[in-house]
Parts: C-alpha cells; structure tokens; sequence
C-alpha cells in the first residue's frame, strides 16, 4: 500500500527555469529535471483471452504524444490557501499564473507523488496521473524563448496566495 506523500509534483513542459530551483513560498518550489512522457498508438487485431492481453501481432499507428518535462513544480498537500486549494488545485493555479506573465504555450501533462528526480531510484512504485495532456497551440511570446524570467517567477511568487485567497 502506498503512503500518503506530504507533496505533489507537477511535471511542467514547454519552458525551462533559468536557476536551479526557484522558491514560491509556504514550501511551493520550481526546480529544474528531465522526464520524456510519450504516448504512442498501438492496434491489436485480436481479441485478448480471458485474464490476458491482447494477442500478437500489434503494429504501431501513426500518432500518440511525447512531451519533455523540464521543471517540476512540488507543492505541499496544505498551504495557507486552506480548503479552497487542494494541492492539484494549486498546480493548476500556480501553472494558470505562469501562462498569464508570458508562457500561454506550458503546460503540465503529468502529476506525481514522488519527485520526478527520485522516481528512478525510488523503491515505492509512483502514482503517475494524467493532468493537461492536450497540446497548446499558443505560439511563444517573447525572444527569451523557453527560458522563464525570474521577474517572471517573482511575480509569481508575490501573487499566489495574495489573488488565492480572493
């Protein structure tokens, strides 16, 4: 049985952080990894025996997804935001805030409870989920490119739990 993890991590792509680690505050953090999350399409052409999977052969289909993690932002399970933000909700705001300053185009396609760093030497097997795994087909804003300003993050990090709260 899995314990229960005082954090949840959202693995971020489509931009990467410009330090090491940037600190949001009340234990919200950005910090820099690499994950591949890939999805491709498969078609069996039989039907699965009982209690098994499907039989061979199984032929790829043109298709699928692949995304490049390149930030993971860990965010504690209670914050001062209390009920009203639960840690999902929080990934979903903190990443709602980011796309506001100048990235439209990131996204978070894959949640965990295990640090995304960890995961590969980790003994306890991670609940990995399914977050925003649609494409975003905003265009980059700026000549910075993929790079997240740090006025960026610290606006961000100013605003929070100030507009949270509201």
């Amino acid at each position: 049985m899995n314990e229960k993890s005082d954090f949840l991590y959202g693995g971020i792509t489509g931009v990467k952080l410009p330090v090491e680690t940037f600190d949001l505050g009340e234990g919200l953090e950005l910090r820099q990894t690499y994950c591949h999350l890939f999805s491709t399409n498969m078609m069996a052409f039989a039907r699965p025996k009982e209690e098994s999977h499907h039989p061979g052969p199984w032929k790829p289909a043109r298709g699928g997804f692949a995304f490049d993690i390149e930030i993971e932002l860990r965010v504690p399970n209670k914050t001062s935001l209390g009920d009203s933000f639960d840690a999902k909700d929080l990934i979903w705001w903190i990443s709602a805030l980011l796309r506001m300053t100048n990235y439209p185009f990131l996204s978070v396609p894959i949640t965990s409870d295990i640090s995304f760093q960890e995961i590969p030497q980790s003994a306890k097997e991670p609940d990995l989920a399914p977050f925003e795994s649609e494409r975003k087909f905003m265009r980059r804003l700026h000549e910075d490119g993929d790079i997240v300003r740090l006025y960026d993050l610290q606006w961000v990090a100013h605003k929070w739990q100030r507009v949270g709260n509201r």
